[in-house]
């Protein structure tokens, strides 16, 4: 179940303006990262095992599953598709070779600086931040809704995050006074 994802490429594509012609080999994996690293951290290692059970085992469409349905459709998939998109920005751009860091080249096509790479990357990644502040503030209203947000099976779970949307190398620690679940 770890290779389970919660969006497909074309949901990026018709969601973002990606090009079409992008490669699956800088989609998928940034994909993967956006789940196992940004999602997870919000909504913890329970629910997403749980969204992850219910794609593989086909059922996220039966009646009992329809809040788990929505949040997937209305919240998750807006907020992975632009986080998927800040993780594609700099592999597209630059490669890593024997020869060390490489920027890409086309010859038709004319590459933007370092700074430029980070401003695009900065761009989309405060898209999903925004999205990732509509998927906390909708399971903090509907918490009773998702009992995965309370439990926890082992101390690797990672615990819920639904107070800090915005994505910075500075923990702030949430909210003062507010209870982290």
């Amino acid at each position: 179940m770890n290779n389970v994802l919660l969006i497909s490429e074309n949901t990026v594509k018709s969601t973002t303006n990606l090009s079409d012609n992008m490669s699956g080999d800088f989609i998928l994996p940034a994909i993967k990262l956006a789940q196992d690293i940004e999602l997870e951290e919000t909504i913890g290692t329970q629910l997403l095992d749980k969204l992850k059970s219910l794609i593989y085992n086909n059922t996220i469409n039966q009646e009992q599953n329809i809040k788990y349905k929505k949040l997937i459709d209305k919240y998750i998939q807006p907020f992975l598709c632009y986080a998927t998109i800040a993780h594609i920005t700099v592999p597209i751009a630059f490669k890593l070779a024997n020869a060390g860091v490489l920027r890409t080249e086309d010859e038709k096509m004319y590459n933007v600086s370092a700074d430029e790479v980070d401003k695009v990357k900065w761009h989309y990644q405060h898209i999903a931040d925004t999205y990732k502040y509509r998927l906390q503030r909708y399971l903090i209203a509907n918490y009773s809704n998702y009992p995965e947000l309370m439990e926890y099976k082992s101390i690797a779970d990672l615990r819920v995050n639904l107070y800090s949307a915005a994505k910075t190398n500075l923990w702030l620690g949430g909210a003062r006074g507010k209870q982290t679940f």
